[in-house]
């Protein structure tokens, strides 16, 4: 069921975005610039949940017509440390450390979401708070 709702959610803002074009944001855009999108998904590309590969399919369509930025989790397993700036199919993913308990028992998988939530929304504050430049 959260997969659906995250589903609508998406296509909902993406819809958005499409009829209003620039008008519906605050600041028109500089000439050449595109339209940022930010992505706040606990697991995305090379996850093996659907919405990982959904989403990754989803964004890499659209990075024909916006610069997309995805804040994700880190992947179950990995032994890396979060790594700024990976890009893959234009997309720009930014993975944040979150806590990656077993997710079959209901608390630990509540942690895992709290933890993420709390990390996503601080890198986010953080891409939107950076000065960004217009130039290709």
């Amino acid at each position: 069921m959260t997969f659906w709702i995250g589903a609508f959610l998406v296509a909902t803002a993406i819809a958005t975005l499409r009829t209003q074009g620039s008008a519906g944001m605050k600041a028109p855009l500089k000439a050449g610039a595109r339209p940022k999108l930010l992505v706040l998904n606990q697991y995305y590309w090379p996850g093996v949940e659907a919405t990982a590969r959904l989403l990754a399919d989803l964004c890499a369509a659209l990075a024909d017509e916006y610069d997309i930025t995805v804040i994700t989790g880190l992947i179950e397993g990995a032994q890396e440390r979060p790594r700024r700036g990976n890009t893959r199919r234009r997309v720009t993913i930014l993975r944040v450390s979150s806590t990656r308990f077993d997710r079959r028992r209901l608390l630990p998988r509540g942690i895992n979401y709290a933890s993420y939530l709390l990390q996503s929304l601080r890198a986010g504050i953080a891409v939107r708070a950076a000065p960004t430049s217009c130039s290709r």
